[in-house]
Order: C-alpha cells, then sequence, then structure tokens
C-alpha cells in the first residue's frame, strides 16, 4: 500500500488556462532568459577588448541590455495578462 501523501501546505489554484497561454508564457520565459545570457556575453567581450575595439564592444553589449529589457517587457506584459484572468 503506498503512503499517503502529505497535505500541502501552500495555496493551491485549480484554474483552467488554455494550453496556449502557458506555452507561450515559457516562450517568453526562455526569451528573457536567453537574452540575458547575450547580455553577459557581451560585457564579457566589452571587457575583454582592446582599447580599439572597446567602443565597438560598448555598444554591442547596450543593444544586447535593450534586447534583453524588451524580452523582460514582453514576458512581464503577458504575466500581467494571465494574472487578470486568474481568480
Amino acid at each position: 500500500m503506498p503512503s499517503p501523501v502529505p497535505p500541502c501546505s501552500g495555496r493551491i489554484m485549480a484554474v483552467d488556462v488554455a494550453p496556449g497561454v502557458v506555452d507561450r508564457l515559457m516562450e517568453l520565459y526562455g526569451d528573457w532568459r536567453g537574452q540575458c545570457l547575450q547580455v553577459h556575453a557581451a560585457y564579457e567581450h566589452f571587457t575583454a577588448a582592446s582599447p580599439a575595439e572597446r567602443s565597438l564592444m560598448f555598444a554591442a553589449y547596450e543593444a544586447a541590455l535593450d534586447r534583453e529589457e524588451a524580452a523582460c517587457q514582453a514576458y512581464a506584459t503577458q504575466i500581467r495578462l494571465v494574472t487578470h484572468v486568474l481568480p
């Protein structure tokens, strides 16, 4: 006989959310995390750049930050939309 499952101490919500909504959240989260990695890589390139390349590498770093911010905002917007649907 299997042992009983202990009661959950947290709040459980049973909500019907369309599978596409969850898929989109996961996609946006993945995009944001990927952009975070790109920011890290761009910063590493900037800090390792020669003086002659430093301005170009800093511009690339700034562009990576802009892309990360846009991905973050897209994810945050989707989270806000979903939380308005939940009870």
